[in-house]
């Protein structure tokens, strides 16, 4: 098989690296041809993407800061933070 010419070559569509003629796929940066999506191109600005909407769906137990189960975890919390912050005073003091 002949050696092609670095003339003949022509540049990735993706990143520029130097791509011999008939390559499938990009040595530099693996981009294939395979993978691109002759549909609409990509608008951050028309995005119908509700986060705040996914998070509460997605994550029901980091709902409301304000609800009793929240609340009651505030509470745990501080009565544990409390049992061990006077067995280390105890330690200290003794």
């Amino acid at each position: 098989m002949p050696a092609t010419e670095p003339n003949d070559w022509s540049p990735c569509p993706h990143c520029g690296f130097d791509l011999p003629p008939n390559a499938r796929v990009c040595r530099e940066c693996g981009f294939s041809d395979d993978y691109v999506d002759s549909g609409d191109s990509y608008d951050p600005h028309d995005d119908d993407f509700d986060y705040d909407d996914f998070v509460a769906r997605a994550f029901p137990q980091h709902g409301e800061a304000d609800s009793p189960a929240s609340r009651r975890q505030m509470w745990i919390r501080m009565i544990i933070l409390a049992i061990i912050g006077s067995f280390v005073l105890s330690l200290l003091l003794t």
